[in-house]
């Protein structure tokens, strides 16, 4: 029988934590360990299928902020009625330390706690609730070294890279080719790219209106997204009422990022902030120059072909600027970065978290 993991988070849908919990799922050997994950949306997430197909159990129960009694009552119940080796809480907060205290309490030999941002609207309870969180976690890691020390502070813990398949980015010309192709590019359009949730923080909104502008210069330039979340409708519907239809695609939720980075000619991230950006990550092993908002995290940036700006709003024309000043060229795509191509190989963080689970 496999030792099990449970991963608890608030759903499995197509988001970068998501994408890196698939992707060690994938990797471990699974006659040796099973994941199961406890989660916290009623809705059915992407990855929730191929869980199931992998052999991992889902349970659902309620957000704590929504029902507190009953999310701490079930979750200690389902924590009692399985035979755990960790319990892994990927996080954005520290007032999450009462789910570590639930997995405490019932005797789990390793509690984890995982941070993958670098803000919160609680700033405040945050703070309050750090040395709770920290006290009742035996492991402590972060997808980086702001993302730790932001829910950390100044205690100790470990930087786990997101990694993932490596293989499925290396750069192919008839890729890039086919890709564009299936999307309706010609060879002259000018494809710049997004990847990441329709939310607030990851700044859409501020990098349309930026393209609205690039539009009425050149008819050349398109923009596409990749991705889903609560603010898709809104800003779908600005594109229809601006005259963007057919300049501005929704790709929604997809399962080759890797192909559709290929086809792109320019990577676009103006988040207001990120624990790393996952996505960008992914764009840089293509080797996709990237245009990206200062607040992304410098160890976020390995390649040399990144250029980094403000997003206020009197930011916006030297966004275009730059954009319209970037070459378009393939000359360099088939470029590796090896440091990024080693520290980002799924299979090695897959045994270094292994490794954790089992508290060596």
């Amino acid at each position: 029988m496999p030792k099990r993991i449970v991963h608890m988070l608030n759903s499995m849908g197509m988001g970068g934590i998501e994408n890196f919990i698939m992707n060690l799922y994938r990797s471990i050997n699974r006659e040796e360990y099973q994941f199961d994950f406890i989660l916290q949306s009623k809705e059915e997430g992407y990855f929730e299928k191929e869980i199931k197909e992998l052999g991992g159990n889902i349970y659902k129960i309620p957000r704590i902020e929504k029902q507190p009694l009953k999310h701490l009552t079930e979750l200690r119940k389902i924590l009692k009625s399985n035979e755990y080796i960790a319990f892994h809480r990927h996080t954005d907060n520290s007032v999450n330390f009462m789910d570590l205290a639930i997995a405490q309490s019932v005797n789990i030999k390793n509690v984890i706690v995982h941070s993958h941002t670098t803000s919160h609207s609680k700033e405040a309870l945050n703070k309050i609730c750090r040395p709770l969180l920290y006290s009742f976690a035996d492991e402590h890691l972060a997808c980086g070294q702001a993302a730790g020390e932001w829910l950390f502070g100044n205690k100790k813990f470990k930087i786990i890279k997101n990694g993932m398949q490596l293989e499925k980015y290396e750069y192919s010309e008839e890729k890039r080719n086919l890709c564009r192709e299936k999307f309706g590019f010609s060879s002259t359009d000018i494809v710049i790219g997004h990847v990441g949730r329709f939310s607030d923080v990851k700044n859409q909104k501020f990098l349309i209106e930026v393209f609205e502008k690039i539009s009425k210069l050149n008819e050349q330039y398109k923009l596409i997204f990749c991705g889903d979340g609560e603010l898709r409708g809104e800003l779908s519907l600005y594109c229809k009422e601006n005259g963007l239809d057919g300049k501005v695609i929704f790709l929604g939720v997809r399962r080759d990022i890797n192909e559709i980075l290929q086809a792109m000619d320019l990577f676009a991230f103006p988040s207001k902030y990120e624990g790393l950006g996952i996505a960008l990550i992914e764009a840089q092993l293509t080797s996709l120059p990237c245009l990206i908002s200062k607040n992304i995290p410098k160890e976020a940036l390995y390649n040399n072909n990144i250029l980094q700006l403000g997003i206020e709003e009197s930011d916006k024309e030297e966004w275009c600027k730059q954009i319209v000043a970037f070459p378009i060229t393939t000359a360099y795509r088939s470029y590796k970065n090896e440091k990024l191509y080693n520290e980002y190989d799924v299979r090695n963080i897959a045994r270094e978290l292994c490794e954790i689970y089992e508290g060596e």
